[in-house]
């Protein structure tokens, strides 16, 4: 069978031609960047000229220069050599008083060993006793109220998973129908008996009776779908809450709920920028590009339209745009696995914890401590991924939380990263100065090493030997491409 040659590029890399450069955006810049840091966050601590360099590898069709990526990088805050170069929101976060007596309310058990306290980072949680290492500190038995999953709806809605936990369940249309685990109205089924009994608001927001004065379902309907297709999840919370709240105005739900830490979610969106592009970093999932456009979606947009049929779905709701932005912002700050809960949402960050969380069943939390902790000590747990390293975690905590850790680890791990930057810096500037030194009518002074023929990727004239065919020059080609015979078609 006949063969022919093809050169493909290695590591999957896209084919580019140099015919056709693009000037990208800055939010497309943006995008990359993170990505590519996402995917090898060793590159986020290298230093500007290796970034560009870099960059532009991976990006040949780009046209694009040092100064430009530098700039782009630095308006959106991904790029800064000092921490006050870093905007933070933190003082425009508020919270009102909380007492241990409103806890005790949901469960008296769980202030047995801990105390809500203001500490230097506003509300917190310390030890009331000693507490040795791997014991429970509490047992969080449910959320505030329970936020089914957005994405599953359809699902639900078909009857093929749980209302209320979206779990998938294996029991026969018989079984359910025996436990009385089905809805007499519609398709939903319950997969266990406390799932039905926590699900409250279902009759509420999906049956349209005549004795349903608190919403309209239909307009609800809309509301989930369109909450669901802009991955406003937040906003759908906030919907699922406020109907807990309207069918049960007596019980403190409410209240615990608006005194937790809040902040408008327009100030997170200007703290987010192209940061959070691809929802790389905001937990609310709101920073994202609409499909196949480089440019940013417009949230305030998507949000006032959300709020719109919002009130449609409530119409003797009185909550303001405004309100409804605070208290998205609200359960931005403080969701745990998409759910709030109200006693561990008040526990600090720190990248080097002293108590962990683990899922018990499927809606508690237990809290035990990773280390001795004494009666006094504030409990700290991390809210990013601890292995990240410090401009990642600093980052991911400056947009979704509003600060800056300034934690023991943190700091160890700041100094050592400028010192690293700074022998960079003096390595490339010392490099520089010999390059420009060298006598370029010298073969053997000027040959490359072999790191730089690694690294640059170009071809380079080996020195040869005093004997040799003039008619044959040897060479070696480093770069991404490769060579094969591929059948013809």
């Amino acid at each position: 069978m006949p063969l022919k040659l093809e050169t493909l590029r290695l590591n999957d890399e896209a084919q580019s031609d140099d015919s056709q450069k693009i000037t990208p955006s800055q939010t497309q810049i943006c995008d990359d960047v993170v990505r590519w840091w996402k995917e090898e966050p060793a590159a986020e601590d290298l230093p500007i000229n290796t970034l560009y360099e870099q960059l532009i590898r991976r990006r040949q069709n780009w046209s694009l220069s040092q100064e430009e990526l530098y700039d782009a990088l630095k308006s959106h805050k991904l790029y800064a050599q000092e921490l006050n170069e870093l905007d933070t929101y933190s003082d425009q976060i508020s919270s009102s008083k909380l007492s241990d007596e409103d806890m005790r309310k949901l469960n008296k058990h769980m202030m047995e060993k801990v105390s809500i306290v203001e500490t230097d980072f506003g509300k917190g949680l310390v030890a009331t006793q000693d507490i040795r290492k791997g014991t429970l500190v509490y047992f969080e038995p449910i959320p505030l109220s329970v936020i089914p999953q957005l994405d599953k709806q359809p699902l639900v809605a078909r009857g093929k998973c749980c209302g209320l936990c979206s779990a998938f369940t294996s029991m026969s249309p018989q079984l359910i129908m025996k436990n009385n685990l089905d809805c007499s109205m519609c398709e939903t089924i319950w997969c266990s008996k406390q799932c039905k009994t926590l699900d409250v608001t279902h009759s509420v927001l999906k049956h349209a009776t005549s004795r349903n004065h608190l919403c309209n379902t239909v307009n609800w309907a809309k509301f989930e779908a369109f909450c669901l297709k802009e991955s406003l999840y937040s906003m759908y919370a906030v919907g699922v809450l406020y109907a807990r709240h309207c069918l049960q105005p007596n019980s403190n739900l409410w209240e615990l709920f608006t005194s937790l830490c809040s902040v408008s979610q327009q100030v997170r969106w200007q703290a987010s920028d192209s940061l959070n592009v691809g929802g790389t970093f905001d937990a609310s999932s709101n920073g994202k590009t609409a499909s196949g456009s480089p440019a940013p979606v417009d949230l305030q947009t998507q949000s006032e339209v959300a709020y719109e049929m919002f009130t449609k779905a409530f119409p003797k709701c009185e909550m303001t745009y405004e309100d409804c932005l605070k208290l998205t912002g609200t359960f931005n700050l403080n969701q745990i696995m998409d759910q709030l809960y109200p006693l561990t949402c008040h526990i600090n960050h720190s990248c080097e914890p002293n108590v962990r969380i683990d899922a018990k069943n499927k809606f508690g939390l237990n809290v035990y401590a990773r280390k001795d902790i004494k009666q006094g000590e504030q409990l700290f747990l991390t809210y990013v991924n601890p292995l990240h390293g410090v401009t990642l975690r600093r980052r991911e905590l400056r947009v979704n939380y509003g600060f800056l850790c300034h934690c023991s680890r943190c700091n160890r791990e700041w100094e050592k990263r400028q010192e690293i930057l700074k022998d960079q810096h003096n390595h490339l500037h010392t490099s520089a100065l010999q390059t420009k030194a060298r006598r370029k009518s010298s073969m053997k002074m000027s040959r490359p090493s072999l790191k730089e023929l690694l690294e640059n990727g170009h071809e380079f004239d080996l020195e040869m030997p005093s004997e040799y065919n003039p008619k044959r020059r040897t060479s070696v080609r480093f770069n991404s491409h490769v060579t094969m015979a591929v059948e013809e078609e």
